[in-house]
């Protein structure tokens, strides 16, 4: 039984040739080019797009007569195909020289970088993906970054919020007088705030002079009482609480005011008006105004004769009490 020796089959060349799309889309370019590149396609190699090297009888060398052959067109248009070709990039030709006869021609290399243009255009593919796929990792990035940030902030305020819970605003916060702390600067702070709540005390007792001298019709209590109203008026119609300094200076204007006989109701009115219109000095604000004061006539509100004026005080305290409102003009 004789051995069979291994041997190689190599398949048989190929039915079909690549030929770019774009040239086969672009109307621009000659239908005999077109023909003359699928032509040199036919003869290339598959990988290297080079045309073998052989000699002028081999059927597979693409000499200038088999290329007219093939396009059935003579043999300067081939010429003028070919240099077209080469114009547009799509080939390069290497003519060469018979060595053992230089004034002889043999034929031509025919290379087609239409390789080159299909390498080309699938890099830039790849780098437009590449492209793609960073924008929707950076998004995606962004995105996480702002819902993280979203739930922070939800367990910050949530914090904050229950901590807001625990130890609620005292009454006139944030005044400095206001909170609690046992620290030593804290304490100084509060025996300063003492002295200020004293100094605002005895400052109110001297705007209402009726009450040091134990007039009866002008008891401490509901003189507290009626300047209360007024600064609640005020407050009422800002929206607001007022802030301790602010809230002490109204009542101390409130005070004098209701010292010198206006009634409480039209002082709280005037009040109310303030802070519609931007004013912040009562005083002035009461003195200016030309709503009549019920019980009293002129223009500036005194008592003519006693009638409707306060009861138990002179006109001359009256006048007096009036000429005080005048000299002061402080504001709040």
């Amino acid at each position: 039984m004789s051995q069979q020796a291994p041997r190689v089959v190599r398949p048989e060349g190929l039915d079909w040739v690549k030929f770019d799309r774009q040239l086969a889309r672009n109307g621009s370019v000659s239908a005999t080019w077109k023909a003359l590149y699928a032509a040199l396609a036919s003869f290339a190699e598959q990988d290297s797009r080079e045309t073998p090297d052989g000699t002028v009888d081999d059927d597979d060398v693409p000499t200038r007569q088999r290329l007219a052959e093939c396009i059935g067109k003579s043999l300067d248009t081939v010429d003028r195909a070919t240099k077209g070709l080469e114009g547009i990039g799509l080939l390069e030709v290497e003519r060469r020289k018979d060595p053992d006869n230089p004034k002889r021609n043999i034929p031509s290399l025919y290379r087609l970088l239409d390789h080159e243009l299909w390498d080309e255009r699938a890099a830039a593919r790849a780098a437009a993906r590449k492209a793609e796929r960073e924008a929707r990792a950076a998004k995606k990035k962004a995105d996480a970054a702002d819902e993280g940030g979203g739930r922070t902030d939800a367990a910050r305020g949530s914090r904050m919020g229950a901590a807001t819970l625990a130890a609620p605003m005292r009454p006139g916060w944030p005044h400095q007088c206001g909170g609690s702390s046992s620290s030593l600067e804290d304490l100084s702070l509060k025996n300063a705030c003492d002295a200020c709540d004293e100094s605002e005390k005895r400052e109110r007792e001297a705007a209402a002079p009726g009450a040091e001298r134990g007039n009866s019709e002008f008891p401490g209590a509901a003189q507290d009482t009626d300047t209360d109203r007024v600064v609640n008026a005020f407050e009422t119609a800002a929206g607001r609480r007022l802030l301790n300094g602010t809230r002490a200076a109204l009542r101390s204007q409130a005070a004098e005011l209701l010292a010198a006989g206006r009634p409480v109701a039209w002082v709280a009115a005037r009040a109310a008006e303030m802070p519609g219109n931007g004013w912040t000095d009562l005083i002035k604000h009461c003195e200016r105004s030309r709503v009549p004061i019920p019980g009293q006539a002129g223009h500036g509100g005194v008592a003519a004769g006693g009638s409707g004026g306060v009861p138990g005080a002179s006109l001359a305290e009256i006048e007096a009490s009036k000429a005080a409102i005048l000299a002061r003009g402080s504001g709040l």
